[in-house]
């Protein structure tokens, strides 16, 4: 990881991996956190099994997010307004987290251009190879 939280590089060929599409993701036969183990591979973290996003209905003509009404009459003024919205606990992958490819990508053992003089900062411990994401998402905020 190159700082705290960061998603982790993918360390084996992606070859045949890509594209993942809503039909095909191969990740997930090695990643899931009830085979990792069994396989030896890095388990999915409990953020990707959360929806953070505000619960978002349309009641009597009015948008309502997390049970607030949004607007210039409204509880709140705009979206942007809800600070934290409540995490909902899924027992499946959350759909927002299932593209693999939009965060995580596979390393490369290739010669660079420029010097790479990057030293990570702040991996101690357990961070080096593990996120806490989960529990530090709302520092700051609350």
């Amino acid at each position: 990881r190159a700082y705290v939280n960061a998603p982790p590089m993918i360390p084996h060929s992606v070859e045949g991996l890509l594209p993942i599409t809503k039909n095909n993701n191969q990740c997930l036969g090695c990643h899931m956190p009830d085979v990792a183990p069994s396989v030896g591979a890095t388990p999915i973290p409990p953020t990707h099994f959360i929806d953070y996003r505000p619960t978002t209905v349309y009641k009597n003509g009015e948008l309502v997010k997390e049970g607030k009404v949004v607007g210039l009459k409204g509880d709140i003024g705009n979206v942007g307004d809800i600070k934290l919205a409540k995490k909902k606990k899924l027992n499946h992958l959350y759909e927002g987290r299932y593209n693999c490819s939009q965060c995580h990508a596979p390393q490369a053992n290739v010669q660079t251009a420029v010097a790479n003089t990057f030293k990570p900062d702040g991996l101690t411990g357990d961070l080096k190879t593990k996120s806490n994401l989960v529990d530090v998402m709302n520092e700051g905020v609350e």
